[in-house]
């Protein structure tokens, strides 16, 4: 405490408490009685309650108990726990959706990107795929071989968006609680429903394809 120097017994150690941050690692801390150390903090102490009792019914006969105490005893602020982690969490949480925002609006422009890549590839090779067809080729074969191109891609992206992730691990490290940036399930999930979605967009255009007359794909130039 500063300079001075006093002897203390030490009645227990308690678990980590992260109630500095819930993104932030626990630090050593001291917890002191307030009788004997009634400076600490500036004299401001909180109250914990714990009870099966709605939080909302108890504020007044927590008010009437501490008073009983000591009537000098200001009741400041009253919050439930839920309230209290939200205000904690309020700033990392709105973060988080204006990341989310960015996130899906980047993933709309990826699905039309790749939607309109393999629609302007289709009509490039649209006599390639007539002889195709009119050389027996089934139609499932005609979509695989569109789908193909688009998984390809969508294939690339999610290498190269990896290996953001990993370069960017770090910087997202504070905007987390409870899960490492670097996941492997998170990012699995996050890859296979990317790439399902890629094949999605592919979807129609591969259909299309399967649907051309090859006669008509041979007549044209």
């Amino acid at each position: 405490m500063g300079t001075e120097r006093e002897t203390v017994t030490i009645a227990g150690v308690m678990r980590d408490n992260h109630n500095q941050g819930l993104a932030l690692p626990a630090a050593p801390q001291l917890i002191a009685l307030f009788r004997q150390v009634p400076k600490v903090n500036f004299g401001f102490k909180d109250v914990l309650v714990r009870s099966d009792v709605a939080p909302e019914a108890l504020e007044q006969a927590v008010a009437q108990q501490l008073h009983a105490l000591d009537s000098r005893l200001p009741l400041s602020e009253v919050e439930t726990m839920s309230e209290y982690l939200d205000d904690m969490t309020a700033v990392k949480r709105f973060t988080t959706v204006i990341l989310a925002c960015f996130a899906g609006t980047g993933l709309l422009l990826a699905v039309m990107g790749i939607y309109g890549v393999i629609a302007y590839l289709v009509a490039q090779r649209t006599q390639e795929i007539g002889i195709r067809l009119a050389l027996g080729a089934p139609q499932s074969a005609v979509v695989w071989l569109v789908s193909s191109q688009g998984l390809r891609m969508a294939l690339a992206g999610v290498a190269i968006g990896l290996v953001g992730t990993v370069l960017a691990a770090r910087s997202m490290t504070s905007l987390l609680y409870g899960i490492s940036a670097l996941d492997p399930v998170t990012m699995g999930l996050a890859s296979i429903v990317l790439i399902a979605i890629a094949l999605g967009a592919c979807v129609l255009p591969a259909r299309n394809a399967a649907k051309i007359d090859p006669i008509q794909a041979l007549r044209t130039e």
